[in-house]
């Protein structure tokens, strides 16, 4: 009985010793964290059925694509990923191929849909600026390589992407 009376006073006094310790709250805790940075620009592509998704804040720029897991069916994992010729090339080919600025393939004058053949993708775009999104579409635009500046700009982008990014080792 003695065994346990003194260990019943043992553990209260632990917990009244922990009880009264310096901690700190959790709502001070969360506020040492690290300041959030404003997102500049969110850009989403899938390339056929890789995900590319590229962020840009006050810091610069991040970004991650989509890869298959060999051991699982089915499934996918993320890897974070930055351009071979660094972020400021990549910069670059978003304002020459006019990413930002391109119209969705159903808006171009003159469009119309060709068959799908064994070279086509299919390209998905999502931007997000300030409070602004907008996403857009292009299906096989190699079928439109010769007539389209618009297709031209996505296939090479495309290609951009899918080649001139590497891990982040």
């Amino acid at each position: 009985m003695k065994h346990i009376k003194f260990y019943t006073l043992l553990f209260l006094a632990t917990i009244t010793i922990l009880g009264c310790s310096q901690t700190k709250p959790v709502t001070e805790i969360a506020t040492e964290e690290q300041p959030q940075t404003k997102t500049l620009l969110e850009l989403t592509v899938y390339v056929g059925e890789t995900y590319f998704q590229l962020h840009k804040t006050e810091l610069g720029w991040d970004a991650i694509k989509s890869v298959d897991v060999p051991t699982e069916k089915a499934a996918t994992d993320y890897i974070q990923i930055e351009p071979t010729q660094g972020w400021e090339e990549f910069q670059m080919m978003l304002d020459h191929f006019n990413i930002l600025n391109l119209p969705a393939q159903k808006d171009i004058k003159d469009y119309v849909p060709r068959p799908s053949s064994k070279i086509s993708r299919n390209y998905i775009f999502s931007i997000t600026t300030n409070d602004t999104s907008r996403s857009f579409e292009y299906t096989n635009p190699e079928a439109d390589l010769s007539r389209s500046w618009e297709a031209q700009s996505v296939v090479s982008f495309g290609t951009y992407l899918t080649n001139e990014f590497s891990v982040v080792e």
